[in-house]
């Protein structure tokens, strides 16, 4: 992401937090996306003050360089694939609240700040009325898994009546990049609402849960083929049974990063910031704060 030094500071006042939250104006296949920022306070009770109403955008950011312009107030910014393909596709959405991404939504070249809204991501989440979340542009394997998903929920006696080809989608959906990132775990299960999103087709959390319940209950009263053996082990079957169990919810740091060892960051930090919100009580007495300077000192509070 290249930025401009175009971020005005965040208000502080006290324990009291703020965050900015991205208006997208609507726009058709080949105008320029425009977009808007304005910055609301967070109150201490994980609910934006005066009921503003917002939507966080769970994503991957990507590998590659930024390369796609985007107009965020006055000024030009350069965005990465994933997060451009999102914006072309929500800006057509009619039911479109102000929406909060991090990329766009943290001065990404202020660390200090970055730190900062870390350490209120918990709180940024469960503060949203709905998580969007975005696992990238659709494509024929991505729209015949969430349809499956959606099917099964539906009329369960379709699960043993799969093609081999609609086991194959479900699997590298599975796979899909979203799900093996770090960040995605706290932000997936703190969420009040998901729904899920793949180019334009959608998905929400009802049918997720009832797909997993009634696989769940395929695997006790009948048996399993190899397919549905090798879908336990991917990330999206890992992260969606924390969700539908509470697992990880106020659990000790130790066990969330024994659980998650095998998602991906860039900075090893992050291993441990991704899940603060996620601590347990005792764990939350003893403060972590988010520092991106100090990595030796934040492993040995981390262990101790």
């Amino acid at each position: 992401m290249e930025f401009h030094n175009h971020y005005n500071p965040l208000p502080s006042r006290g324990k009291q937090s703020a965050i900015r939250l991205l208006n997208l104006e609507p726009g058709q296949t080949s105008d320029p996306i425009i977009c808007q920022l304005g910055t609301v306070p967070l109150n201490e009770d994980e609910v934006a003050r005066d009921h503003v109403t917002y939507d966080a955008v769970s994503y991957a950011w990507g590998l590659e360089l930024p390369r796609h312009e985007i107009t965020l107030g006055a000024w030009p910014v350069l965005v990465r694939d994933n997060l451009w393909q999102f914006l072309k596709q929500m800006r057509n959405s009619t039911e479109q609240a102000p929406l909060w991404i991090d990329a766009l939504c943290i001065d990404q070249s202020n660390w200090d700040e970055r730190a900062s809204q870390v350490q209120v991501m918990d709180r940024i989440f469960r503060g949203a009325r709905k998580t969007i979340v975005w696992l990238g542009e659709a494509d024929d394997d991505g729209v015949t898994a969430m349809n499956l998903i959606r099917t099964i929920a539906e009329k369960p006696a379709q699960l043993t009546k799969l093609t081999e080809h609609v086991q194959y989608s479900l699997l590298k959906w599975s796979r899909r990049s979203y799900w093996s990132r770090t960040w995605v775990v706290q932000e997936f299960l703190l969420a009040r609402e998901i729904v899920l999103e793949c180019g334009s087709v959608q998905l929400n959390w009802r049918d997720i849960y009832k797909f997993l319940k009634i696989l769940e209950s395929s695997r006790i009263t009948g048996g399993e083929s190899n397919m549905w053996t090798a879908f336990r082990t991917t990330p999206a079957y890992l992260l969606i049974l924390q969700r539908a169990s509470h697992d990880n919810l106020r659990a000790p740091l130790s066990e969330l990063l024994i659980r998650n060892q095998h998602t991906d960051c860039t900075l090893p930090h992050d291993k441990v910031f991704a899940v603060l919100g996620l601590l347990g009580d005792i764990e939350r007495g003893r403060k972590i704060r988010v520092n991106y300077t100090g990595l030796q000192n934040l492993c040995t509070r981390a262990c101790a």
